[in-house]
């Protein structure tokens, strides 16, 4: 079930976990969603009976931090059966190429000592250190693989960082922790933990990617919300939970395409902290969540009848089967009636079942077989190169767009 609500006083709900300055207000409610987009099933039966869990999001309209008033961490399981590997895209690993020479470049990140908070299946922090003779840490419980790379340059704990994990290290020159923050309950925590783990080291650097919620918000892209991502954070409230920390923001930026936000931070020197938070009250973000709300039905309505045009002769797919496309299939096709199949580059998923629907996921080469006719592009940054596979396939199918 999905509502969308005024914003009023009567939604409020408990005072911000990030600024404190005021009552957080909600403004959209979805149930029964799955709480994992990323976690495989294999088989039908699997994916329609996954864990479940409501989604509430509420808002701060002093520091426009954004949470899941209904988040359940007990629910999740970040275990080796979650698969949210990017860098099959040759799209994606350019971008995470060019991250890592940027880094380089601005913080001299050769030969150095590099942390990895969530580092996944390790792919961001491999190639940074391999290229430039780093030393490299990483930390997930979902990571699979050796516990290091065949040089040693690498090492895997397969466990949450915390402070315990920090005091075994005395140098720790660049830490970076990519979409992470929005999965935790206390975000705040694990900002605060950094900062304990550098001590006295004062000439360390941070790197933080989040989602960018703007983006979100100003798109209305409602298939980027699910019950994940605990946290939603707009460039104010992210730099007010580095400094309430006690990290310095030197930089913030967004990124592939304003889909991602980016942070820099350091170990703050005597700065007044009083005056900078006074600073970050976020005058747009009521005014931005009051459109999206208003809007947010009229687009459900327009996406249906483009799932419902595309099915109308001919069956039809998705393109994507990572957390957007298993959102939007859940909204728009949760008995898989309309949509056959998801269409997915990662070989890890193909073969494998959406979270709650149950559709399938396929690999790109079985387009040709299904006689699909329109097939919907769930994210604009890949349709360029998934426009160049159908074509060296010799497929001529229509991609469309929300």
């Amino acid at each position: 079930m999905l509502i969308i609500t005024e914003i009023n006083a009567h939604n409020s709900n408990h005072f911000c976990s990030i600024c404190g300055k005021s009552k957080k207000k909600v403004f959209l409610k979805r149930s029964n969603v799955p709480v994992h987009q990323n976690l495989l099933y294999n088989s039908y039966k699997e994916a329609r009976n996954c864990v479940r869990g409501d989604i509430e999001l509420a808002f701060c309209s002093y520091c426009g931090f954004i949470s899941n008033s209904k988040f359940n961490p007990d629910l999740l399981n970040y275990s080796a059966d979650y698969e949210n590997t990017q860098t099959y895209s040759g799209y994606f690993y350019d971008y995470l190429n060019n991250l890592v020479h940027y880094l380089t470049e601005k913080y001299d990140l050769i030969g150095k000592q590099i942390f990895e908070i969530g580092c996944g299946k390790g792919d961001f922090l491999k190639l940074i250190c391999e290229k430039n003779r780093n030393k490299g840490i990483g930390f997930d419980p979902s990571y699979i693989g050796p516990e290091q790379t065949p040089d040693g340059s690498v090492r895997f704990i397969k466990e949450f960082f915390n402070d315990e994990k920090a005091k075994s290290f005395s140098n720790i020159d660049f830490i970076a922790c990519r979409h992470v923050l929005e999965h935790i309950e206390n975000p705040l925590e694990l900002l605060l933990t950094i900062k304990r783990s550098l001590n006295m080291k004062k000439n360390t650097a941070i790197f933080l990617e989040v989602p960018n919620v703007k983006w979100i918000l100003t798109n209305f892209v409602f298939w980027d919300i699910f019950y994940e991502h605990y946290s939603y954070f707009t460039p104010n409230s992210l730099k007010y939970a580095i400094l309430k920390a006690g990290l310095e923001v030197t930089k913030t930026s967004t990124a592939f395409s304003d889909q991602y936000l980016w942070i820099e931070a350091k170990p703050m020197k005597n700065k007044d902290q009083d005056i900078e938070l006074h600073s970050l009250h976020d005058n747009e973000i009521s005014s931005e969540i009051n459109a999206f709300v208003k809007n947010y039905n009229n687009q459900i309505e327009k996406c249906k009848k483009l799932i419902i045009c595309m099915n109308e002769t001919e069956k039809s797919a998705v393109w994507g089967a990572g957390a957007k496309g298993v959102t939007l299939l859940n909204i728009l096709d949760p008995n898989a009636e309309l949509i056959d199949a998801a269409i997915d580059i990662n070989p890890n998923k193909q073969g494998k079942f959406i979270a709650g629907t149950g559709h399938l996921i396929i690999s790109p080469k079985e387009i040709k077989n299904k006689n699909y006719k329109k097939i919907l592009n769930l994210n604009p940054n890949y349709l360029n190169e998934n426009n160049e596979l159908l074509r060296k396939m010799s497929v001529d199918i229509q991609l469309s767009t929300l």
